[in-house]
């Protein structure tokens, strides 16, 4: 009897240590973690939500999820998410804009299902991740595509990217109407079936030798234009790293 008591005692100490463990784990997480009841009031929230609203964790705990921020239609939306966990047991998420005192912010949201012994879904668990940075940073790497691609098609040259094993993977408009491939045609090494037969091998040798050695290069060879027609080409390359 004594044995079996230090045996649950122990039990329980290294279930205290495991959540101790774990809460800390979750309070230092950048997101806010959260867990709501079938009301949709807070069981718990992390400590990170003060981060975007400016209210401490604590004055969550036992109040229902407001709309604070949020636009009529996704407010919709999220709660629509949330009752969905619920009746089908299947996680969900969403990204939805949310209005704070520093302005609009992107926040991305997990609804995952919190099972109770029976298997029935008693209580909901989101995991949101402020994403505004990174869909900002999105949109100017697009932007910043969009801006060389237009250059690109505009240049009064030819002009082409490859990887770094060799492969064609962006050729510009004036390639296309030029020797009337395709991208599917000319991107890889489909570019060198436009090269004259019998340039075509020094062509390839010397792109690949300034490739492996990663050095510019410059070199003449004929391309054939859509109608067939030979014309002399001067191709020239620069590594970037």
């Amino acid at each position: 009897f004594t044995r079996d008591i230090r045996d649950r005692k122990r039990a329980e100490t290294e279930l205290q240590k495991q959540n101790k463990l774990l809460a800390t784990l979750v309070e230092s997480l950048p997101d806010i973690v959260s867990r709501l009841d079938r009301d949709l009031r807070f069981l718990y929230i992390s400590p990170a939500v003060s981060g975007v609203t400016g209210r401490p964790s604590q004055e969550y705990i036992g109040k229902p999820r407001t709309n604070q921020g949020l636009s009529p239609e996704h407010a919709r939306i999220r709660e629509e998410l949330s009752r969905k966990v619920f009746e089908t047991g299947e996680e969900q998420q969403a990204a939805l804009p949310i209005q704070t005192a520093e302005g609009e912010r992107v926040l991305e949201g997990r609804f995952i299902p919190e099972r109770g012994a029976d298997g029935s879904v008693e209580s909901l668990m989101t995991l949101t991740r402020d994403v505004t940075e990174r869909r900002k940073a999105e949109e100017a790497l697009r932007e910043s595509e969009r801006r060389f691609r237009t250059f690109a098609d505009t240049a009064p040259a030819m002009l082409w990217v490859t990887e770094p094993d060799g492969s064609c993977s962006f050729r510009s408009r004036g390639w296309y109407e030029f020797t009337g491939q395709t991208e599917a045609s000319a991107l890889g090494a489909g570019w060198l079936d436009a090269v004259h037969p019998g340039e075509r091998l020094a062509a390839e040798q010397a792109f690949h030798a300034a490739r492996a050695g990663r050095d510019p290069f410059a070199l003449e060879y004929r391309l054939r234009r859509r109608d067939g027609e030979y014309r002399w080409a001067l191709d020239a390359g620069r590594p970037r790293f």
